[in-house]
């Protein structure tokens, strides 16, 4: 009973029992501890918890920036100053005015590296040398076209050329040589000079080897193409005319960088003592010099125009003691000009170029102001330089200044620079923004630029007041609606970047107001373009470029395409396709997520890469797509005269090879623009399309 109501007996344990369990129990408080420590630091610091913070911190970084980009904005619309743009084309004129060697070009590009040295750009050239050539019509000398009697030697049709209207300028730096050339043999008339012209002339077996070729000239931007053609065919001379049935003015299409730039080509020499004979003369000239060749291969209809005249297409004269002679009499001047270029390092994509150009030279005598462009690049330089220095702004992507020590009239410093950097440029360059004459009037803005810089000009012309006070007072406040009210009444609204300020008189703006505005619009393009996180390019405003582009071909040529039994439905469904894309493109361009970088990257790539896509690379080097077409700001330049000319032809296999041409470059811009992943799985779309 007492076992059963009593407790167990208590148990002794040792000493040394009682210290281990001791120590057992702290070890395993300290195992909790550190466990309990671990955990702390693990969830703290772990690879998801760090990337958490850095995205956090990434997207302070980013709204710092996007704060960065709206106060450089309003930093740029109120540091540009009219009476530094003043200041600065004072200075230039006045070293120009009191250069007596030839070396003005040189000294202002030193004056250039100066001024973006002075403002803390990071990297500035030296000026670098550019030479050209031009040929003049030599003014002691003639030059002419006759039809000689080789028996006796009496001229029986004599034809001066026309003179050209430039007069070498005494203050620029030059090399000259006399040429004269006595060029003598048959005549063949090509009609327009067209590649197809020249096959049916082929065709027909009448050669073009060692004959001139006469020409008639409807567009003066074909005059080069054509004589190129004349040439690489083996012609020794080319005369040009213009025929009546397209105007009554006897035209003179000749320049001399147009003659220098053919001298150029097809001499392989920058100073030689050779020449390429080209005349023009006027259309009673050709009349009379046309109805003396042979009528052995009657013209074709439609190789005539409203000359008096069967337009024989010869080889060689009715009379065949008869020969053709030119007289050519030229000076072959080489030109050195100087370009300056500078730069702004970009600091999330300094592999990615925005490029402004000016020059500061032109060579045609003309009532333009050529150096307005100039001191408006000098007085972005000081307001980018203050933005740098004061706010510690740094563009998204590297800004390029380009001061071209020549542009205009044939020849291009700029085009010299782009064919030596082609391969980096094409997968580097964002946009090229230039202004060669900044102010010729103060009506309104004139602007050309590619379909994808439409909105980008008018949100940026929105912005800067209108220079104008009359036309501030009744309501038009922004150079955006002066040109909105100009374009209304006498241009088409959509755009045709070159950027300057135009009207129907020449206008001295003797306080530099429109100078200012036109600098303000181009350091906003510039700012816009560089430090955007998106670029502000809008892929539908080039889809309905398209659309109206085609719309004007089908209008225009209805009938021959109707004739030929042509279509243009591949053209049209690749432009409805492209549509499509483009329309959704710009929609997830809304929403993309600007601290994601890599999305960023790839669509601001596809954005850079889509217009290089659509320059359509072939045999031409202007752009398919873009060059000027049937009508006003429409496309399709080529494929426009093309089906002008296929009348010439009777072959339409070239327009069909053209428009198939184009349809796949629009399918292929299209899948640029697509998913990655899915661009290069749509077979069924990218092969059946195919001719």
């Amino acid at each position: 009973m007492q076992h059963v109501l009593s407790f167990p007996p208590q148990e002794r344990y040792s000493a040394g029992e009682v210290v281990t369990k001791r120590l057992c129990c702290s070890f395993l408080l300290t195992i909790a501890f550190v466990a309990l420590v671990l955990g702390y630091l693990l969830g703290r610091y772990s690879p998801n918890k760090q990337l958490q913070n850095r995205m956090g911190a990434y997207k302070v970084e980013v709204a710092k920036r996007i704060k960065y980009h709206n106060d450089a904005a309003e930093f740029l619309e109120h540091r540009i100053l009219a009476e530094r743009i003043l200041q600065y084309h004072q200075d230039l004129m006045s070293q120009e005015l009191h250069d007596k060697n030839g070396s003005v070009n040189y000294y202002q590009a030193l004056k250039l590296k100066e001024h973006f040295e002075k403002n803390g750009f990071d990297v500035t050239t030296p000026p670098l040398p550019v030479s050209v050539i031009l040929t003049y019509y030599d003014q002691h000398a003639p030059n002419q076209v006759s039809v000689i009697n080789s028996v006796n030697n009496a001229a029986k049709v004599t034809a001066m050329s026309l003179p050209m209207s430039a007069n070498l300028r005494e203050n620029l730096q030059r090399d000259s040589t006399s040429v004269s050339k006595i060029t003598e043999g048959g005549l063949v008339y090509a009609n327009y000079g067209s590649t197809a012209d020249f096959l049916h002339l082929t065709s027909m077996s009448i050669p073009v080897l060692n004959n001139v070729v006469i020409i008639r000239i409807k567009y003066i931007t074909t005059v080069f193409d054509a004589i190129s053609r004349a040439v690489k065919a083996g012609a020794s001379a080319v005369i040009l005319f213009s025929d009546p049935l397209h105007t009554e003015d006897d035209i003179q299409f000749l320049s001399p960088a147009l003659l220098g730039r053919l001298h150029a080509t097809f001499s392989g020499k920058i100073n030689s003592n050779e020449c390429f004979p080209v005349h023009v003369i006027r259309a009673s000239d050709a009349e009379n010099i046309i109805n003396e060749m042979a009528s052995d291969h009657p013209s074709p209809s439609f190789w005539r125009g409203k000359l008096k005249s069967k337009y024989s297409i010869g080889p060689g004269f009715f009379d065949k003691n008869l020969k053709l002679q030119i007289v050519t009499n030229v000076v072959n001047v080489k030109h050195t000009f100087y370009n300056v270029i500078s730069g702004i390092r970009g600091r999330e994509e300094p592999d990615r170029y925005v490029i402004l150009g000016s020059n500061r030279e032109m060579l045609m005598e003309t009532d333009a102001d050529r150096l307005g462009s100039t001191a408006a690049m000098m007085e972005l330089t000081r307001v980018f330089g203050q933005l740098r220095s004061t706010k510690g702004w740094v563009p998204r992507r590297s800004v390029l200044f380009c001061s071209w020590g020549l542009q205009g009239d044939g020849h291009f410093n700029s085009e010299i620079w782009a064919q030596h950097y082609a391969n980096l440029l094409k997968e580097r360059a964002v946009a090229y923004v230039s202004m060669e004459t900044a102010v010729t009037g103060n009506e309104h803005l004139k602007v050309q630029a590619v379909p994808l810089l439409e909105k980008a000009v008018r949100d940026a012309s929105a912005l800067v007041p209108n220079p104008n006070r009359v036309e501030i007072l009744s309501g038009h406040k922004t150079i955006l609606d002066s040109w909105t009210r100009y374009s209304q009444t006498k241009y088409n609204t959509s755009l045709q970047v070159y950027l300057g300020y135009i009207g129907s008189q020449v206008y001295e703006d003797k306080n530099f107001t429109v100078h200012r505005a036109v600098t303000e619009l181009w350091a906003l393009l510039v700012w816009t373009l560089s430090d955007s996180s998106v670029l502000p390019f809008r892929v539908t405003d080039y889809a309905r470029f398209l659309q109206k582009s085609i719309d004007s071909i089908n209008s225009t040529h209805q009938k021959t395409l109707l004739e030929n039994n042509i279509t243009l439905d591949a053209l049209q469904e690749a432009i409805k396709e492209f549509l499509s894309v483009a329309e959704s493109f710009d929609s997830e361009l809304k929403e993309i997520d600007q601290t994601n970088l890599l999305k960023l990257r790839i669509a601001n790539d596809k954005l850079v890469h889509l217009e290089k896509t659509l320059v359509c690379s072939s045999q031409y080097a202007r752009h398919k797509v873009l060059w000027k077409g049937a009508s006003d700001y429409t496309g399709f330049g080529q494929l426009h005269i093309e089906l002008e000319e296929l009348t010439s032809v009777g072959d339409a296999s070239q327009v069909v090879q053209h428009i198939s041409i184009l349809a796949n470059c629009l399918h292929s811009a299209g899948l640029l623009l697509q998913d990655s992943l899915r661009a290069v799985t749509t077979g069924d779309s990218v092969f059946n399309n195919r001719t």
